[in-house]
């Protein structure tokens, strides 16, 4: 019996690899984004603090999404 299920179990293990290198990267992908939203976000603190001039225009995008996500 073990046999005959051998290549089933083998199988299940191929993909059950292949789906934790799909979520690893994903995982990997999304880590790499929260970041760079930190350290822009680390940016415009800077800007903010040495500065009375509006934040940059490439940092605003994230601000606003910091703003909403903390209201």
């Amino acid at each position: 019996m073990e046999t005959s299920l051998r290549p089933v179990v083998d199988e299940l293990s191929r993909l059950t690899g292949d789906v934790e290198t799909v979520r690893a990267a994903a995982d990997r992908e999304t880590i790499e984004h929260l970041r760079d939203e930190v350290v822009a976000l680390r940016r415009a603190v800077a800007h903010l603090r040495v500065s009375h001039l509006p934040v940059p225009e490439p940092l605003r995008p994230v601000v606003a999404r910091a703003m909403v996500e903390a209201s």
